[in-house]
């Protein structure tokens, strides 16, 4: 008979199990860690939830996965080629690669997973979280609206898979991610519950001993498991065990039931810090969360519209060091710059200092020294049940800035769907002067989000730096139902008996064409990587005529009038969903391009550069650049990044944080034990 003995960690954390045999032969011990993260209903890496968190690199490893210092690496890759205008990659998998049931993994194993992800059938695929959301015609491919001959993705050979995108982009960040994970076939169809179960297909260093649904998840190493050649693939840990985070993390830790777990409120934090007991086992990690302070778009007349020195003063005078370490207890970290530690524009961005003597003499020089003539102003944040740092950090920055330039604002806190519009859908009705405490997150590091989507500003029509009148224009855009100048103008969409006749389309013929002219000039005046992007797929002549043969083809004069609304809806700016800025017409696109200052173009076509770039480090200049140029303007403002703040057990090490928005731990594989 064997005798299992457990092995007691100090402080009494079960951290392993030593098997003796008959006659007390001791043989190998048997580590196991025991670790807290959300609930997970299904592994299947195709749907964006918790499950991701083990997918990305634990139970599956995919062409590229990232290390223990969250850098992306070659996994199953053994590189890839770039040809058609940087459009097409070439991909090479490395041979010796095995499933959890000795199967070798290929080329083919990720094609299926492609493709069933791609099924129309599977509703549940969400194609954004991964490779898909880039390959060509994917979306149309999985609607059921072209054909596979269509589709940017080849099998060339056992070992060869080509992904050809519709634009140039950087695949490498996305290979990473649990959507771009391959899938055994045989086992899939065999198993109706592989997703749910112990028949889960795996070929990273774990493999799923047992799952129950919303509860405990065991792991146990992959015995066929071969890692990327010269990497540290995976630690000493021989058993991982998964529950579901409680909502009492230090008490469970005290308990010894977790030997790591994730704090998430400043109680909890502070507690930890107070007690000498858990000070060595208190760790904090960086994620790529910023927090920011931003004009708030209103469209009401005010300084900090037409005054840039009004806004730097203000910038200048923030100190952000009380901020993280006082009032928000070290869950964050202060920052002055779009990034993070280790982000890859953190040496290139230099922001605006913190400068109180600075900021005072550029108030003066605004005209108002001390704060005299200037209104109270708005500052807005989401309430303290949905995002409990907005308050605090407002509050802190209101006393800074009325102590240090006698500037007043007014907190005002919203619900978590009104702050949602105001920090993503531009003007919002009803906002008044002032700035509002941004938050977000990055899904992954890829070129269009090296600006931690701060630059969502300029990418988003009337946010930063239109003039005040052209302002006032594109809140009626975005905000009315119809234009009103073009109801006036056409007649109004509503009304059942307008397009019936051809004498209705006089003037929205005669339209379309001074829009078509102007608008192709115009594109030709752009840099040849922001037109592609610009210039629509389908020119606008063809696209006019489609709507005309649409109204002349109609049968009857519903059909006819619906034709017409295409019409009008083409020309003009209207509704498509509640609490959406409106679509613009062609109308509103000349009114725009006509009137966009050089500077706000200036920013366009630099961040198109940066967004299409296919190396994180190329695009990383260009990021900087629009992060600069929007801090030295005044429009947002860097504040602090949130930390990752966890309890581990003093035995185990290599514990690594989700930097990203799902938070928590991932790659498990490369904890110790010591």
């Amino acid at each position: 008979m064997k005798k299992a003995i457990t092995l007691m960690a100090a402080g009494g954390a079960a951290i392993g199990t030593l098997v003796s045999g008959i006659g007390g032969t001791a043989q190998a011990a048997t580590t196991s860690v025991t670790i807290s993260e959300p609930a997970m209903t299904t592994l299947d890496p195709g749907n964006y939830s918790s499950q991701i968190l083990i997918d990305e690199g634990t139970i599956m490893e995919g062409l590229y996965g990232y290390n223990q210092k969250n850098q992306i690496v070659p996994k199953l890759a053994t590189g890839y080629k770039l040809s058609n205008h940087n459009l097409t990659w070439t991909f090479t998998i490395r041979k010796g690669a095995r499933w959890s049931n000795g199967d070798p993994v290929t080329a083919k194993d990720f094609y299926y997973s492609y493709m069933h992800q791609l099924d129309p059938s599977n509703t549940g695929a969400a194609l954004w979280a991964g490779v898909l959301n880039d390959v060509a015609n994917s979306y149309s491919y999985h609607a059921g609206t072209i054909p596979l001959s269509q589709l940017g993705l080849k099998l060339i050979n056992d070992y060869t898979l080509q992904i050809t995108t519709t634009t140039p982009v950087d695949l490498l960040p996305y290979l990473v991610e649990a959507g771009s994970m391959p899938l055994d076939q045989k086992i899939v169809q065999a198993h109706s519950d592989w997703a749910t179960s112990a028949n889960f297909p795996s070929d990273g260093p774990y493999k799923v001993a047992s799952f129950k649904p919303n509860g405990q998840i065991t792991l146990v190493r992959n015995p066929y498991y071969v890692g990327a050649p010269g990497q540290f693939n995976v630690g000493n840990v021989d058993q991982i065990i998964i529950l579901p985070s409680t909502t009492v993390p230090v008490e469970d830790f005290m308990a010894h039931k977790v030997d790591v777990t994730m704090l998430t409120n400043t109680s909890d934090v502070k507690y930890a810090k107070t007690h000498s007991n858990l000070s060595g086992e208190l760790h904090s990690q960086p994620t790529d969360t910023m927090y920011s302070f931003r004009y708030d778009k209103s469209v009401v007349s005010s300084p900090l519209l037409t005054s840039q020195k009004l806004r730097q003063a203000i910038a200048e005078a923030i100190d952000r060091a009380p901020i993280a370490n006082n009032v928000l207890n070290g869950m964050v970290g202060e920052a002055d710059t779009f990034a993070t530690p280790g982000w890859p524009t953190a040496k290139l961005e230099h922001g605006l200092p913190y400068n109180v003597q600075q900021a005072k003499k550029l108030l003066a020089e605004a005209g108002y020294p001390n704060g005299k003539g200037l209104p109270t102003f708005d500052l807005y944040c989401e309430v303290q049940s949905s995002d409990p740092l907005q308050v605090p950090a407002a509050e802190a920055l209101a006393q800074e800035l009325k102590e240090e330039l006698g500037i007043n604002f007014k907190i005002v806190t919203l619900a978590a769907t009104q702050y949602g519009d105001l920090s993503s859908n531009g003007m919002i009705k009803g906002i008044q002067p002032g700035y509002f405490i941004g938050n977000q997150g990055v899904l992954r590091m890829v070129p269009g989000q090296l600006v931690m989507q701060q630059n969502i500003g300029p990418g988003t029509v009337a946010t930063y730096g239109y003039p005040e009148s052209l302002n006032k224009q594109i809140y009626t855009w975005e905000t009315t139902a119809y234009n009103p100048a073009e109801v006036k103008r056409y007649g109004n969409p509503t009304n059942k008996n307008l397009g019936v006749k051809w004498s209705d389309w006089k003037l929205l013929n005669a339209d379309a064409a001074k829009d078509i002219a102007y608008l192709n000039h115009y594109y030709t005046t752009l840099p040849a990587q922001y037109r592609a992007s610009v210039q629509p797929l389908v020119p606008l002549k063809t696209q006019w005529q489609t709507v005309q043969n649409a109204w002349k083809t109609a049968k009857t004069a519903s059909a006819k009038h619906a034709a017409w609304v295409t019409a009008w809806e083409t020309l003009g700016s209207h509704e498509t969903a509640v609490g959406q800025a409106n679509p613009l017409g062609w109308n509103e696109q000349v009114i725009l391009d006509k009137e966009t200052p050089k500077s706000i173009l200036k920013i366009l076509e630099e961040q198109q550069a940066y967004y299409d770039n296919t190396s994180l480090q190329k695009a990383a200049p260009g990021a900087a650049k629009i992060a600069d140029l929007l801090m030295d303007e005044g429009w947002t403002e860097p504040l602090f990044y949130t930390n990752s703040i966890f309890l581990a057990n003093s035995n185990v090490t290599g514990v690594v944080s989700n930097p990203f928005n799902l938070g928590y731990f991932r790659s498990l594989q490369y904890m110790k034990v010591k």
